[in-house]
């Protein structure tokens, strides 16, 4: 005698909890993805918004540079005297304090004395060192050890560099900006 064991219909429970054990994994796997990405995206955002940062000040520099009728270079300052579209002149003065990079501007004048600079701001942050050098007649280049003057590409200098040294995860990285005068 045997008997009919009625044909089985649904899932029984052991397949469901397999099934929502599996899900659960996947929910987990794709939860650690979405927040791997999104801590990607967030690197990502400081890394560009730095290296606009840097890239805007090098312009910065490049701008002052090209304007000047006189530098001068008392490491770790950098005064610029240069001439406004409109025939004023401005003192610029670049300066690393600690491990910031601070400007400062004057007010436009057309006579001398210049007027006093105006507040320092902040304009670059985590920097190691701020250096110029110039290429002048000798080929090669030097760091500037005088007042230059509105004569000085007449005597022969063709250019400076500038140098930004920043600390980028605890190694120093090394920023060049190459001025030609015109």
């Amino acid at each position: 005698m045997s008997a009919d064991i009625p044909a089985q219909r649904g899932l029984t429970l052991i397949e469901i909890l397999v099934a929502l054990a599996l899900m659960a994994l996947l929910s987990v796997i794709s939860w650690r993805a979405l927040d791997m990405t999104d801590r990607s995206v967030q690197v990502l955002q400081t890394r560009i918004q730095d290296t606009q940062s840097l890239a805007r000040v090098l312009g910065q520099v490049e701008h002052d540079l090209k304007r000047h009728v006189g530098v001068l270079w008392r490491s770790p300052v950098l005064s610029i005297v240069r001439t406004r579209g409109n025939g004023a002149w401005q003192l610029v003065e670049w300066r690393q304090e600690g491990s910031r990079l601070l400007r400062a501007v004057s007010d436009p004048s057309y006579a001398l004395p210049m007027p006093e600079l105006n507040r320092y701001e902040v304009v670059l942050e985590d920097i190691a060192s701020f250096s110029l050098r110039e290429w002048g007649a000798e080929q090669q280049w030097v760091s500037p050890t005088e007042t230059l003057d509105s004569g000085a590409s007449e005597a022969g200098l063709k250019g400076f560099e500038v140098n930004v040294v920043r600390i980028d995860n605890g190694a120093p990285a090394v920023f060049r900006k190459v001025v030609l005068l015109p």
